[in-house]
């Protein structure tokens, strides 16, 4: 299969030159070829190169894609935690609105959100994953890219706009970040959750970083994740990490008290009243854990705004 380079020049600052600094071999995610992590000698942006061929990206997140074989109990927990540092910090109880989440998966988020009163529409290119998400869950949920969203249904908007765990997976990044100023008005509200390209992580474990797969096309750093949104209309109002420990601790799966499988509907309201408590991420531990200062945790988290003055000035 032929792969495809990436990143020259810079999707981000034009820069055509870049440092490399790992080689894997990824022997148990269907790819075996090696890929090169190197980081753009201009804005720091580190990509995987050579990357699957855009024709074959769909295949790569069919039933076999690892994050689809979780229990729905686990995943309930997991996107509880998501929503107290994303949409539960750019939109806080008891607001509701309306919300679009673009790489939806199985509909767990958006489940959660639905249960609480909110308005909802998924993406998800896996078509699995997408007829998963509205037989179980009953979450709208269009299968395809955002970008054939845009196509199809070219007048919608939305006030809220969540990418969680998605924008290192796009082909290009300058596109989708276009695609995601059409579906948004001003005002809008963008909530974006990624692996940190500037995680300690990376010094300390190398090329074996779980942020390291074939899967990952691109890892942001703050400052040029920023650049890129602004430059299409989006003003950063904040932005941190979180796993802000270089040993972060995992959720455990979800159980009973005898040790056995929690049931989905169990976690699923135990989830939603998590999300609906009266604390917040920035009073956990892990919002004030080592990393966290210099923004050098494992993941990063960037809530923007859709700004008419910054549009404007980007449209000169």
């Amino acid at each position: 299969m032929p792969l495809i380079d990436v990143n020259r020049p810079c999707c981000i600052c034009g820069t055509d030159t870049s440092t490399h600094l790992f080689t894997n071999t990824y022997k148990k995610k269907k790819v075996v070829a090696p890929f090169h992590m190197r980081k753009c000698n201009g804005c720091g942006l580190l990509f995987c190169s050579p990357r699957i061929p855009d024709d074959r990206i769909s295949d790569y997140y069919d039933e076999t894609y690892y994050v689809f074989h979780r229990p729905d109990a686990d995943y309930f927990f997991k996107s509880a935690d998501i929503c107290r540092r994303t949409v539960g910090l750019a939109v806080p109880p008891p607001e509701r609105r309306d919300i679009v989440e673009i790489g939806s998966g199985k509909g767990y988020l958006l489940a959660l959100l639905k249960d609480m009163g909110w308005r909802i529409q998924g993406i998800e290119l896996a078509a699995n994953a997408a007829a998963y998400a509205q037989e179980q869950f009953a979450v709208p949920t269009y299968c395809g890219t955002l970008e054939d969203f845009t196509r199809d249904q070219p007048d919608r908007r939305f006030p809220i706009i969540a990418c969680i765990d998605l924008i290192e997976h796009v082909t290009d990044p300058a596109s989708f970040v276009t695609a995601l100023a059409s579906i948004s008005a001003p005002g809008s509200l963008l909530v974006i959750d990624t692996p940190n390209g500037q995680a300690a992580h990376i010094e300390t474990e190398g090329g074996a970083w779980r942020g390291f797969n074939p899967y990952h096309i691109y890892l942001f750093n703050p400052d040029n994740l920023t650049h890129l949104l602004e430059r299409h209309g989006f003003l950063v109002l904040r932005s941190f990490t979180y796993n802000n420990h270089l040993q972060p601790q995992r959720r455990a799966p979800a159980v009973n008290p005898d040790g056995s499988p929690m049931a989905a509907e169990e976690a699923r309201m135990r989830s939603r009243a998590l999300c609906l408590a009266d604390d917040t991420y920035f009073d956990s531990e892990d919002a004030s854990a080592p990393l966290a200062a210099d923004r050098r945790g494992e993941n990063l988290v960037l809530i923007a705004v859709r700004d008419i003055e910054t549009d404007r000035n980007s449209k000169q």
